[in-house]
């Protein structure tokens, strides 16, 4: 068990509240936990320092021993979640803004143009880049840093066919192009996908490098019914899998 899943689980705390400390998103912190994707160095020295532990019992499998000692460590902090928000105030400015716009009591009244202006100030805010990236960057990324996340957990209830992912492979082996995939960046310049999880997962399940939820490694797609290429019937990536 990771240290840090222990202390969640020790502490009975929520995957919000570690990410609203940290100012990252709840999908990155369960995915540390279910050992999905390595914890950033910062982040662990992050935590540490609050938690006043070694950042080394955070990201590593604990043994009986460690686990012993983050009990008694932990078991001196009464309320780690009320700690957390008291500590890191300046995390939420945002969160605070908003909630004393809800419970202001004067409830004052935004017309069409305060709300145009407001929308055309956040917009601003929101940086665009588009990037053209190469299938072996993807695979870098995915596979070696894991720094994209591709929602395992929908791949059962949204599903290509085999001819359909055959077809999509054939496509880029042909160069025809492809709808962009849409991202979302986080400071550890991780990759939450926001549009494009199954183009992406149907490339990774071709490379054999695409894992289910949990986390294990699925056979690669064998190519069929290709339309133009009808050399591709039957083939694969690697033939170390068949």
């Amino acid at each position: 068990m990771l240290g840090l899943e222990f202390i969640v689980k020790m502490k009975n705390i929520e995957y919000k509240d570690i990410a609203n400390y940290l100012g990252i998103s709840s999908q990155a912190v369960s995915d540390w936990v279910k050992g999905k994707r390595k914890i950033p160095d910062n982040r662990s020295e992050q935590l540490s320092k609050y938690l006043g532990i070694d950042k080394e019992l955070i990201y590593k499998d604990l043994s009986e021993d460690e686990k012993l000692k983050l009990h008694y460590k932990l078991s001196e902090i009464k309320d780690l979640k009320s700690n957390m928000e008291e500590d890191n105030v300046s995390n939420f400015t945002q969160i605070k803004f908003d909630i004393e716009e809800y419970n202001d009591d004067s409830k004052e009244v935004y017309t069409t143009s305060d709300l145009e202006k407001k929308i055309r100030e956040e917009r601003r805010k929101i940086k665009i880049k588009d990037a053209d990236i190469m299938v072996s960057q993807l695979k870098e990324m995915y596979a070696d840093r894991e720094s994209i996340d591709v929602h395992p957990e929908f791949q059962r209830v949204f599903r290509w066919t085999s001819k359909q992912k055959s077809r999509f492979i054939e496509s880029i082996l042909l160069g025809i192009p492809i709808p962009p995939i849409f991202v979302a960046e986080d400071e550890d310049l991780n990759w939450d996908i926001i549009d494009g999880v199954q183009r992406l997962s149907t490339i990774f399940e071709f490379l054999g490098i695409l894992k289910d939820d949990e986390n294990r490694t699925l056979k690669p797609s064998v190519l069929v019914q290709t339309k133009t290429l009808k050399e591709l019937e039957g083939k694969v990536w690697d033939n170390k899998y068949y």
